[in-house]
């Protein structure tokens, strides 16, 4: 059993769990994963789906508080889809163990019920709550059935987004981080973000999870870069283990270099700064930002492209 905590914290709901006895294993997770209190150093649920179903819920005649009927099938899917199982049939998934309460979820909600794996897909999607690449990422640990899905590889190691995070009392740093990247990659493209774009940015990147600590709540992110490494470095074995899908060694030194810089009151380092992992998570960062008919952006492309499309 998986519960997904907010406000109350692990200790509270520990000590409400701890009033009965239960031979089920429970794990805990919270909302945006921190604290340690992660699914692979990343939050188990797409955090805005949570969000959603938080805010809906509303009480059974048992007390408890329910989402409602499709976003609980949206929850299901997501569960089946990235912590689930591994699909024999991905054209038929009624043999799964948890298609029966899909069924039920469906019927529920007034909808059909999702029969193959694109349908699941095409649910999460429509609703806006489809993880970004980059959170697959870290679900792709020890699955073999997401990494094969989802992160088909089709750039070669070059490109990269990186992103200024808004915290108010490190504004200083903000000239300081732009030349230390001018200095070291190709800035392609770069520019504030704003409006609209602040939110759709917010909602898909990263995971749509820019939350800090408890205290500090959020910082999402306020400036962006699309950069080209002509060069890029080999990650080393131990960077692979932390970071299984990083492709170039340049973005993570240049990340924690940069983030060095930024320290909170207490002199804990601030993640000032958050970078792609890699070429195709960069690209897919360009399309949020509504980059890919940038001409500069298209010829390095271009050039990093392993297929034709």
């Amino acid at each position: 059993m998986e519960i997904v905590f907010e406000s109350l914290g692990p200790e509270t709901v520990k000590a409400l769990l701890g009033k009965k006895f239960s031979n089920r294993q429970i794990r805990l997770f919270s909302l945006s994963g921190i604290d340690g209190y992660a699914f692979n150093s990343a939050p188990y649920y797409f955090p805005k789906l949570v969000k959603q179903a938080l805010e809906e819920a509303t009480r059974g005649d048992d007390g408890i508080m329910y989402p409602a009927a499709d976003t609980r099938l949206q929850l299901l899917a997501f569960h089946m889809l990235f912590h689930g199982e591994q699909f024999a049939n991905l054209d038929d998934i009624s043999s799964s163990k948890y298609f029966g309460e899909l069924a039920i979820l469906a019927q529920q909600a007034g909808q059909p019920c999702p029969v193959n794996i694109a349908q699941l897909e095409k649910r999460l999607h429509e609703s806006g709550h489809f993880p970004s690449r980059d959170l697959i990422g870290f679900y792709s640990r020890n699955n073999p059935f997401v990494t094969q899905q989802y992160l088909r590889k089709e750039f070669k190691p070059g490109l990269a987004t990186l992103f200024i995070r808004d915290f108010p009392e490190q504004t200083t740093l903000h000239e300081p981080i732009k030349n230390y990247l001018r200095k070291h990659f190709q800035v392609v493209a770069e520019g504030p973000i704003t409006n609209e774009l602040g939110t759709m940015v917010a909602d898909q990147i990263r995971g749509g999870n820019w939350f800090v600590n408890q205290m500090a709540g959020e910082a999402p992110p306020i400036y962006w870069f699309v950069c080209y490494d002509p060069d890029p470095q080999r990650v080393t074995k131990k960077i692979a283990r932390n970071y299984p899908t990083c492709d170039n060694m340049r973005i993570v030194t240049s990340k924690r270099h940069l983030r060095s810089l930024a320290r909170d009151d207490a002199g804990e380092t601030v993640r000032i700064v958050h970078a792609s992992d890699n070429s195709d998570d960069a690209y897919e960062n360009v399309r949020i930002l509504g980059l890919e008919g940038n001409e500069n952006i298209k010829r390095v492309v271009a050039g990093l492209r392993i297929f034709d499309v």
